[in-house]
This record gives C-alpha cells, sequence and structure tokens, in this order.
C-alpha cells in the first residue's frame, strides 16, 4: 500500500542566524527529508540546521537532525536538501522540525524550506500529547 508523501513550506529570509521557521505537527509523523530552495540570487556561502524540538517553542530536549550546507556560489532556483533513508527519525503529536541560520549571509537570501513526511496512523486518543478541548 502506497502512502502519499506529504509537503509543509514556508518562504523565509535566511539573512541573520537564528531560528527562521519552526513546523509543528498534530499527528505523528515520519520524517522523509528536508530541503531548502533559493530563491534570489545571493553569492554568500550558507549553513542551515534542521533540528527537532521535542517541546514546542522551547529549546528544551532539542536535537540536531542535520544540515543543509550552502556553497558561496549563487544557487538561485536550486534545491538542496537531506534524506533520511536509513534513519527513523519520527516526529511525535506537538513536537517541531525546525530550519535555522548559524552563519549571517551578507544580504537577502530568500529560501522556501520544506519537509517530506508520512503520516503515521495512530488516533490522537492514543497520542499523549494530544488533549481533547472540552
Amino acid at each position: 500500500m502506497d502512502f502519499p508523501i506529504l509537503t509543509k513550506q514556508e518562504q523565509v529570509d535566511l539573512d541573520v542566524a537564528a531560528d527562521k521557521v519552526a513546523f509543528g505537527f498534530a499527528r505523528k509523523a515520519r520524517i522523509l527529508s528536508v530541503g531548502i530552495i533559493f530563491r534570489n540570487s545571493n553569492a554568500t556561502a550558507a549553513t542551515i540546521t534542521v533540528d527537532k524540538r521535542v517541546l514546542s517553542g522551547s529549546d528544551t530536549g532539542r536535537v540536531n537532525i542535520d544540515s543543509i550546507i550552502k556553497p558561496a556560489s549563487d544557487q538561485q532556483g536550486k534545491y538542496f536538501y537531506v534524506k533520511f533513508d536509513d534513519l527513523n527519525i519520527e516526529v511525535d503529536c506537538g513536537d517541531e522540525i525546525v530550519f535555522a541560520t548559524t552563519v549571517d549571509p551578507t544580504g537577502a537570501m530568500l529560501a522556501e524550506c520544506v519537509i517530506e513526511y508520512l503520516d503515521i496512523a495512530e488516533l490522537h486518543e492514543n497520542l499523549s500529547d494530544a488533549v481533547l478541548s472540552a
């Protein structure tokens, strides 16, 4: 049985070293790949870390999954990605995947942050971080 590959994506400016986007999950999911599509011309090198937060909005328990390295050349229109074929990277309800730049690039560096993932079939009632509102 084939399961649909789902994506989350958001455009950001990687102009300063900081967390740029945090993708939250309402269901369990298996992360297949993460990537960056560079949207404008910028010849500055950049390192984008991809982390998993187990507590939404908090760095407590935050772990690095991988990094995406952009060379010091124009990469406009290119998609840099990391695949997790052999790794079992899963997120639970309430977890986040965070993209962050670690070095200040020179000037605007517009990019589309992308996550490809599969939903893991699990009822919300079985997830400890899923709470039915009264």
